[in-house]
């Protein structure tokens, strides 16, 4: 077989096994056996529609895709706010995750790190031993105190522009009688 007739087969095997009534729309004088190893459809006839029934049957798979408006830059930059604050929220948690991990290691546990007074309680943590945190461990403690505070006052920033939006859109939209 020429290597037309081998891409057609692959083409035609495509057909039958997404649409096999497309089969019939190919041609009638088209003839298609089955190999014996695979079991896949195999050409064994001319094919002079074969490009028309590709065609058809990548409408067929366009038509199924439902229709969506695209969403306009004010609809992507309306999104921005909540989007941004989903990944502050991950990475607050990561940070606290860290600095957890961060004492466990060192066997002390029962510390929260996420509240405002933890950065001046850090400094008198002792390990079980009644060790007090290595230099450079507590260097580090300090700096994910400092970048979660810092995610935290973000956090709060984008909730408060993200409820101001939310009030003005609210009262600009409301007209004398739905005030009633």
């Amino acid at each position: 077989m020429n290597d037309f007739a081998q891409s057609v087969g692959a083409a035609l095997s495509l057909i039958v096994h997404a649409d096999p009534e497309l089969l019939s729309i190919v041609t009638p004088s088209l003839r298609v056996s089955l190999s014996a190893s695979t079991g896949a459809p195999r050409q064994t006839g001319s094919i002079p529609n074969c490009s028309n029934a590709l065609s058809r049957l990548a409408t067929r798979r366009t038509e199924s895709v439902q229709d969506g408006a695209i969403p306009t830059m004010a609809d992507k930059d309306a999104k921005r706010p909540h989007r941004e604050r989903e990944n502050l929220v991950g990475e607050q948690s990561r940070i606290v995750n860290r600095m957890k991990a961060t004492l466990i290691r060192l066997g002390i546990r029962g510390f929260n790190p996420k509240l405002k007074r933890a950065a001046k309680r850090v400094e008198d943590l002792r390990t079980p031993d009644g060790e007090p945190i290595p230099r450079n461990t507590l260097a580090e403690l300090r700096r994910d105190m400092a970048r979660g505070r810092h995610v935290s006052d973000q956090i709060r920033q984008i909730e408060m522009f993200a409820s101001s939006i939310s009030y003005k859109q609210l009262t600009m939209n409301r007209t004398p009688c739905s005030t009633i």
